[in-house]
């Protein structure tokens, strides 16, 4: 069974964010949506001059907070474009990636399509995604105001299968008021190790809270992040195929930090810890730690809710003789063109102006993450939350710095992040030793991934 802690990064792998991977008991719906033609000029999203009718598909899951919206943006986008007919289609995340797969084994996929991080190799491989570079090279889809790492983050051996809908960076969360009751300075985006578990001692000592709920290596995104920060590119070695290192000696370090952490009562204890099951039942939200160390930041809005206060984002501490910030952008969830769509050019004017059309934005505002556009980030900006807000500034930072890092996750990436939890945990309750788990990490992560690439 997946550890709780899981839970709260990146939906068991499967939709790369919580806020990505939203689930409906909703039935699946085909809406089709007749519209006629129009012989005025085209707004700079048609797909081109021509009034010809085109019918296009779209395809997606989510909550039914996302269906709604989405349909109000493709109501929107054939009241500007009356040739065109856009049919789509929605449910539960459960169900997508079967009804994917059964689309593709009849050569029926959609158009265009919401897409995982953890399934767009696999239809890339099997020739059944678009390469988007053309149109986005041609200025048809306009990334001309993208950070270059958000339009980097679905390519594939150079080519373009997926558009981030929305990003996103892991963070840490933290409660300002409490900061200032212990007397505590605010972190900054250059804080570092030392100054952040002078913090959470601090935090513990002088209030009646602990100084953070969620050691950063509790779940793996943070064990990348300090991978990285130490010359690594991440967990994952560049062809998919095993880790990218061979001996313990980060792990041991990292998690002997996070043990002392636990057995000091500076975090939560970790037999509390493992019962938090969403964001809503973790300390930060329920006012019993001044931070969480390791959380998507898209959590963070989710989190202010249920505190029913405002919070603040902030980056993982920095090792002071770090070779590059352990920080990474990822995408919530990715638009797709299917290779066989007769529509290329009408989808290409489809996507852009889901992406990039600051009017129809302001309808899902950040639902599915941060936007990649400057201009769609600065007309939803003054519509959020002050935690909101913090957010989208904050992957809006961490996009200018992020080192390059290859979102698309290996064949086995669960059944690797299954052992990471269960190691974790065998670890902080005093099941085995910090150097065993470190090395049955290594053997059996790198047997999975092997496993994985060669199927």
């Amino acid at each position: 069974m997946k550890k709780a802690l899981a839970l709260l990064c990146a939906s068991a792998i499967l939709g790369a964010v919580l806020s990505g991977c939203s689930s409906s008991s909703q039935p699946s719906s085909n809406t089709p949506s007749n519209s006629s033609a129009n012989n005025s000029a085209p707004q700079s999203s048609a797909p081109s001059e021509s009034t010809e009718p085109v019918s296009i598909r779209y395809m997606w899951w989510g909550s039914q907070t996302r269906h709604d919206q989405n349909i109000e943006m493709l109501k929107m986008y054939m009241e500007q474009n009356k040739n065109v007919t856009v049919e789509y289609e929605y449910g539960g995340f459960d169900t997508y990636w079967d009804k994917a797969s059964a689309m593709a084994a009849a050569n029926n996929l959609p158009d265009v399509w919401q897409m995982s991080v953890a399934y767009i190799l696999s239809y890339a491989d099997k020739g059944q995604l678009a390469d988007m570079n053309p149109y986005i090279e041609s200025g048809v889809i306009d990334c001309s105001d993208w950070e270059e790492v958000f339009k980097n983050l679905g390519v594939v051996d150079g080519k373009n299968y997926g558009l981030t809908l929305g990003n996103s960076a892991y963070c840490m969360i933290y409660d300002p008021d409490v900061f200032a009751q212990a007397g505590v300075t605010e972190p900054t985006l250059d804080w570092t190790w030392d100054d952040y578990l002078n913090t959470i001692k601090t935090i513990t000592e002088k209030t009646d809270l602990y100084g953070d709920c969620q050691f950063p290596s509790s779940i793996m995104e943070g064990y990348q992040q300090y991978l990285r920060q130490n010359g690594q590119i991440g967990v994952v070695n560049e062809a998919r195929d095993g880790l990218t290192y061979k001996n313990t000696d980060l792990w041991v370090k990292l998690f002997t930090m996070q043990k002392e952490q636990l057995d000091t009562g500076n975090v939560i204890p970790f037999d509390q810890a493992v019962t938090m099951q969403a964001i809503e039942q973790t300390g930060i939200a329920t006012g019993q730690s001044a931070m969480m160390g390791v959380v998507n930041s898209n959590q963070a809005v989710a989190a202010a809710n249920a505190r029913g206060k405002e919070l603040k984002v902030t980056c993982f501490p920095h090792d002071p003789n770090e070779t590059q910030p352990g920080t990474f952008i990822g995408p919530t969830m990715f638009l797709s063109m299917s290779e066989s769509s007769k529509n290329k050019d009408a989808t290409a004017a489809l996507i852009n102006f889901l992406l990039n059309d600051p009017e129809a934005n302001k309808i899902c505002k950040m639902e599915k993450g941060v936007p990649a556009s400057a201009a769609v980030r600065e007309a939803v900006e003054p519509l959020l939350t002050e935690t909101g807000k913090a957010v989208s500034q904050y992957v809006g930072e961490m996009g200018k710095i992020a080192p390059p890092y290859d979102n698309i996750y290996a064949v086995a990436y669960s059944e690797v992040n299954d052992l990471y939890n269960k190691l974790v945990q065998d670890m902080m309750f005093g099941r085995i030793s910090i150097e065993d788990a470190g090395q049955q990490f290594i053997t059996e992560a790198d047997a999975l991934l092997k496993a994985g690439a060669s199927k």
